[in-house]
Formats: structure tokens, C-alpha cells, sequence
């Protein structure tokens, strides 16, 4: 009886028994983008992709030397609009929607590039009393991918006519957030528990199944809230793992890799301050994943089943309400709860993954960001200073 209602708990709180995991499908992960390949708990492979920058957010003051010619500071705001326009006339691709404006000094267009389309999202605006402009240029590279990201850096110098020099603006511009994941193959999200240091708040979703399929992780917060029924707002996210394949599908798109799962984690808005951190300087990134644990859900010393059982219970009620329910003894409490807090990074070694981040630049098209920046180009095409990249 005991164990015919554990099996409902562990359906209702999204643990896949170890028997109904599908094995691998063709084609396999391929070495160069999934570099390091593991053996799970359960003697299934598993493999760990590249470090990718999911979201690039990178914004500058729109300055003379970033035109080709004609341009004064007082001017700031007519180059400004023109440039938006230019971007917003469907030569770059597919304007997403309509311009919105905000009080003639704040400008948004959104283009749809690549296939599957990719929303690339420009903006204009000043502080106020400012005379100077700023532009924020954002989109996602590992979606967008190395070939696209040459398309956009060479398509908004033609969109506006060779006037705008996108290679020294990002000269000048700086990165002010920056998104980096890695996927997972092989395992799903229940199959992995993950810590970062600071860690407070968590988020927990399941599917209309009751598998859990996203787990939020946020910062642990300075301030101490009462609780008074309203809203409060969360501190900033530190990372998320998602089910990648359920995302996909969600959108209508095909699986990875058929029906072998993959797990996201994502090391979200890493923001650098006051300090300037330039496209230039993104291959020396520092390490994000350096905070973060991650190991599998059955990698135990314990009993498996009731270890297992833990884990799902915990993830939503949390230890008293686990060790309740199990049963667990004054000796096994702390054991458990010291286990699913304090473990060592198994699955992912953060070292061994950031090994590969200047390779997961080159895949997404970020080194051309670089490069751009370094060459200041104002050529026509961006292609004849940096030259292109095939994946191998």
C-alpha cells in the first residue's frame, strides 16, 4: 500500500521512473557543439553542449564618428530617428508589429531575421536633459547562430544606406546584460538538482501532466518582507533549468533530438555594473557557471526509492514536509537534508564547461561582435574583414 502511494506521489510531483526514460535517438549530439559526454546513473549517455549566449543586450550614445559623414551632437536626435527608421523600412526583414514611441524620445522596432525567425530589438531614447542619443541593439545569437549574426551586423549597415558604422559604434558601446546557457541531453528536469551560491526564492513549474518542467532560481533577498497578501516582487533571477524539448514544442518547433530529452540551464541577466565591458571583451568573460552545483537526482548514497521520493516531496513542500511523509528518523533528516543541499557539481564541472566558451562565441556569432569592435569596420560588408565560420 505504501508503495502504490508513493507512485502517486512521485507522478503527481513530476519524477519519471528510471524505466519509461526513452534511449537515445539519431542523430546524436555532435562533438563540437556537445564536447563533453558523460555516462549517467543509470548507464545512459549523456551530453553537455558548449556555453551559448542565449540573450546579448548592447547599448552606446550614438556619436559623430559612428556616421559616415554630416553628423553634429545637436543633430543627435534627427540621426537617431533616421537610423530607426531605417531599420523599421523592411530592408534589414520583417518589421515585428508596429514602431512604438514614447514621448518622441524613446523608440522601439522589432525585425524578424533568420528561419525560424529571430526577433531582433532595437531602441532609441536620452536621459533626460541629455542632448546625446542612446541605441541599445538586443537579440539572441545562439538562435540567430553565426551565419545570421553576419547578416545583422552587415544587414544594418546597408538598411541605412552605409551611413550608419556599426563596427565602431560597438567600439564604443558596451554589453549591459548578457545571457549564457548550456543544454543537457540526455536528462530531464527531475533528473537534476542544481544550487547557486546566494540562492533564495525558487519557482517551480509542472506541466498539465504533473512532470516538472521549469525551476526558477532567485537571488536571495537583502531585505526582510512581512507578509501582507500583496505582491511582492522576487530579487533578480540567478538562473533557470527548463525543458527545452516541452519549449520547442510549444512554439511548434521540431524536437533536438528527437524524443531524447534536453534540460536548459540558463545563467540569466548577468549585468556588470558601473564597469564598462565591451563587445571586445567578450571572450574574457568570467566564469558564470562558478557559483553553480548541479548533479543528478539519483546519484545517492542513500536508499534509491526513498531518496527519490525526498527529492520530489522536497522540491515542493520542502524538508519537514518530506521527512514527515517518509518517515525519516532524527539520524536520516540531517543526512537528507545536508545531501540535497551540499553536493558535489557531478554533472557539471564548471571549469571543464567554460573551457569551451570562446567556441560557443564562434558557434552563436559573437566573435564577430568582437571583431567588428576591434576593426571599427565602416566597410560595406563586415565579411571582408572578418571573414566567415562554418561549423564543423
Amino acid at each position: 500500500m505504501a508503495r502504490v502511494v508513493l507512485m502517486v506521489v512521485r507522478k503527481r510531483f513530476g519524477l519519471s521512473p528510471a524505466s519509461n526514460k526513452p534511449p537515445p535517438s539519431e542523430p546524436e549530439p555532435g562533438q563540437y557543439r556537445y564536447p563533453i559526454k558523460k555516462v549517467s546513473v543509470e548507464g545512459d549517455p549523456v551530453w553537455v553542449s558548449v556555453p551559448q549566449v542565449d540573450t546579448i543586450s548592447i547599448v552606446g550614445n550614438l556619436l559623430p564618428e559612428h556616421f559616415v559623414s554630416g553628423y553634429e551632437v545637436e543633430a543627435s536626435e534627427q540621426y537617431g530617428q533616421r537610423l530607426m527608421s531605417s531599420l523599421a523600412s523592411g530592408k534589414l526583414g520583417l518589421v515585428a508589429g508596429k514602431p512604438k514611441y514614447h514621448s518622441n524620445i524613446y523608440w522601439q522596432v522589432s525585425v524578424l531575421l533568420g528561419e525560424p525567425a529571430v526577433a531582433i530589438n532595437f531602441s532609441l531614447g536620452k536621459a533626460k536633459g541629455d542632448v546625446v542619443h542612446w541605441f541599445r541593439l538586443e537579440f539572441n545569437p545562439n538562435a540567430l547562430g553565426h551565419t545570421g549574426t553576419l547578416d545583422l551586423l552587415d544587414g544594418i549597415h546597408l538598411a541605412t544606406d552605409k551611413t550608419f558604422r556599426i563596427g565602431r559604434f560597438l567600439q564604443d558601446a558596451r554589453v549591459s546584460r548578457i545571457d549564457v546557457a548550456i543544454d543537457v541531453v540526455g536528462l530531464t528536469v527531475p533528473d537534476i538538482i542544481v544550487s547557486a551560491v546566494n540562492e533564495g526564492k525558487r519557482v517551480l513549474y509542472h506541466g498539465e501532466d504533473g512532470i516538472l518542467e521549469t525551476v526558477y532560481v532567485h537571488r536571495k533577498s537583502k531585505a526582510k518582507t512581512a507578509s501582507s497578501g500583496k505582491h511582492v516582487k522576487l530579487p533578480a533571477l540567478i538562473l533557470r533549468l527548463y525543458d527545452k524539448g516541452r519549449e520547442l514544442s510549444s512554439r511548434s518547433l521540431p524536437a533536438m533530438f528527437g524524443e531524447t530529452p534536453v534540460t536548459r540551464l540558463e545563467i540569466t541577466k548577468v549585468r556588470f555594473g558601473n564597469a564598462k565591458f565591451t563587445p571586445a571583451q567578450l571572450g574574457g568573460l568570467r566564469n558564470v557557471f562558478s557559483a553553480v552545483r548541479t548533479n543528478e537526482s539519483r546519484a545517492t548514497a542513500f536508499n534509491r526509492w526513498i531518496w527519490l521520493e525526498y527529492v520530489s516531496l522536497r522540491r515542493s513542500g520542502g524538508h519537514g514536509w518530506a521527512s514527515q511523509l517518509l518517515a525519516l528518523s532524527p539520524e536520516e533528516g540531517p543526512a537528507f537534508d545536508a545531501a540535497y543541499t551540499s553536493f558535489p557539481s557531478d554533472l557539471i564541472n564548471p571549469k571543464d564547461v567554460w573551457a569551451f566558451w570562446e567556441r560557443g562565441l564562434k558557434l552563436a556569432g559573437c566573435d564577430l561582435l568582437s571583431l567588428a569592435a576591434e576593426a571599427g569596420s565602416s566597410a560595406s560588408h563586415i565579411t571582408d574583414h572578418i571573414g566567415f565560420f562554418t561549423d564543423p
